[in-house]
């Protein structure tokens, strides 16, 4: 019985593995490969490998991909979390049944448009990213259910970010990120985990960015606790309950939002500015 999992962590093994013409019936079995620390290059013959499903290279010390990769379109699971790669090749926009990417601590400064083309993809991890934006196209993965940019330099959203209809978590903890786009209203089923780096200001736009996220946090019916606390606050804030009900065609639900504050213009601010959101969302507020 042929083996469906190896591991790699010489450089010469792997090479030998890949291109050695008596191995072929393994490689053609092979689901499952990892190639770990001590690889330093993917060879173009992992083109060989027809039946892969999972690729591991988490903290391999491999620059760049090969064009090849292209060619695993058996390809599920991709985890490049902690390598050297500066650039994703193009290619990769092929492997039209992936299904998990990770690029956790990915040090490129961009992604290749082409990430649009895995239509399959669900699960897109970019915690620690270094880029500051993502392309419009991740508006295209229409499959994708997790979107991770925790920890990463990622400042803002594009508004395609709203056509992700099967969106149920989006981690922003710790990240760049400071506002919201308002299509992200669009999201019905979005989870997004509290993040006191979407709460830097007393602002009405800022508010507004808030009030987006404890809508469609929790859901229907929806409480959530908005923290805002001055520098000063050290020890307890006072809860101040803001409530409204909100309706649009037949659909009635409960609004609680907690503003903790010992600012009283800051609450009437924050209220106005919820009034205001939902309004545009199309939400009657009363």
């Amino acid at each position: 019985m042929q083996k469906e999992e190896l591991e790699f962590t010489d450089q010469d093994k792997l090479d030998l593995f890949l291109k050695d013409p008596g191995l072929i019936n393994v490689r053609k079995h092979l689901k499952k490969l990892i190639l770990r620390f001590g690889i330093s290059n993917v060879p173009k013959e992992i083109s060989n490998l027809i039946n892969l499903v999972h690729l591991d290279l988490s903290f391999a010390d491999i620059p760049v991909l090969p064009p090849e990769i292209g060619k695993l379109t058996k390809l599920q699971e991709l985890l490049l979390r902690g390598t050297k790669l500066v650039i994703l090749p193009p290619e990769i926009g092929q492997l039209i049944n992936l299904q998990y990417l990770n690029l956790s601590r990915y040090s490129g400064t961009t992604l290749p448009s082409e990430i649009g083309q895995l239509v399959n993809l669900q699960h897109l991890d970019l915690s620690r990213y270094s880029g500051t934006t993502l392309p419009s196209e991740i508006g295209q993965l229409v499959n994708l259910q997790y979107l991770d940019l925790s920890r990463s330099g990622v400042t803002s959203l594009p508004p395609e970010i709203g056509q992700l209809v099967n969106l149920q978590r989006l981690n922003l903890m710790y990240s760049k990120t400071t506002s919201l786009p308002l299509e992200i209203g669009q999201l019905r089923n979005l989870q997004i985990p509290y993040s006191s780096d979407l709460d830097k200001t007393y602002t009405s736009s800022q508010v507004k960015t808030n009030a987006i996220y404890s809508f469609w946090e929790v859901g229907t019916p929806i409480k959530t606790v908005m923290k805002r606390r001055r520098p000063y606050e050290e020890n307890k804030v006072q809860e101040v309950a803001a409530q409204y009900r909100i309706q649009k065609t037949e659909n009635t639900m409960p609004l609680d939002i907690y503003l903790d504050t010992e600012n009283k213009e800051a609450i009437e601010e924050a209220k106005g500015a919820i009034v205001n959101l939902f309004n545009d969302l199309g939400f009657k507020i009363s």
